[in-house]
């Protein structure tokens, strides 16, 4: 039930933007692009998007854990594991023990959640940095992640993006090892 009306939202949402003519995409332009910075094999970080609010793992039920930036302050829920893919790439362990991923919904529904049990294709991300404290992440599909605001209270971080812009920027926390 809960799944249902999550992506009920979230359909509603591209809905609105379609008949309003609003773009819950939230396109803010390009930004320039940097080196990729180095993170240690196993450090713990914190993601702050656009909004001010954390990443955060949210449990919506049975087997649905989308990341949305939403937390004030990064809690459990916040701190993700970084697995060193390559010098460009990473994935990141959720505090359920799940990488997070890019998870295909449909047409242009490509939620990240933390899902999957190993670091597959869909849970690497090639890392851009924009400058010394912020990143933005692209997906498999060649996308970038990017919080998008679907109402009340939902936003979500899919992978949407063709460019970095502002709301593709995730400011990195470093919480140790």
């Amino acid at each position: 039930m809960k799944r249902t009306i999550f992506y009920q939202a979230l359909a509603f949402g591209l809905f609105l933007s379609l008949v309003t003519g609003c773009d819950s995409t939230n396109d803010a332009g390009p930004i320039a692009q940097q080196e990729a910075p180095q993170f240690q094999d196993g450090e713990t970080i914190a993601l702050k998007a656009d909004n001010g609010l954390y990443l955060s793992r949210i449990s919506r039920g049975v087997d649905l854990d989308p990341v949305e930036a939403i937390k004030a302050t990064p809690d459990v829920f916040s701190q993700f594991i970084v697995t060193r893919i390559d010098a460009d790439r990473i994935a990141l362990k959720a505090d359920n023990g799940r990488y997070l991923s890019r998870i295909n919904r449909g047409v242009d529904l490509d939620p990240v959640e933390a899902t999957k049990t190993t670091a597959d294709v869909f849970s690497q991300f090639t890392v851009t940095r924009i400058d010394a404290d912020r990143i933005a992440l692209k997906a498999d599909n060649g996308l970038y992640l990017s919080r998008i605001n679907r109402g009340v209270d939902l936003d979500p971080v899919e992978a949407i993006k063709t460019t970095p812009d502002a709301f593709t920027q995730f400011t990195i926390t470093r919480l140790g090892n």
